[in-house]
């Protein structure tokens, strides 16, 4: 596992600095090359992505709402019982 995760820094730090690309640093590692290419590809996908996650206007009402008809909905069908 340890060998794995210094595969991986390699590869990583060498993708940043533009000094290898995916497939080339992937061959150099051939014991991990199923391992590396999932996590790189990953590793990309994440970095690709907006630093933070915003949800769409009225998301959050909306989900309300509808938790609160869904709480309203088994309350009625338990006959109005809490726990």
């Amino acid at each position: 596992m340890a060998a794995l995760i210094l595969a991986l820094a390699d590869c990583l730090e060498a993708l940043e600095r533009n000094s290898a690309g995916l497939e080339g640093c992937i061959a150099k590692y051939p014991d991990y090359q199923e391992e590396l290419n999932a996590l790189l590809r990953l590793a990309a996908t994440l970095k690709r992505a907006p630093a933070e996650a915003q949800p769409r206007d009225g998301f959050l009402d909306d989900l309300r709402s509808r938790l609160m008809k869904e709480s309203s909905a088994e309350n009625d069908t338990r006959g109005g019982e809490t726990e």
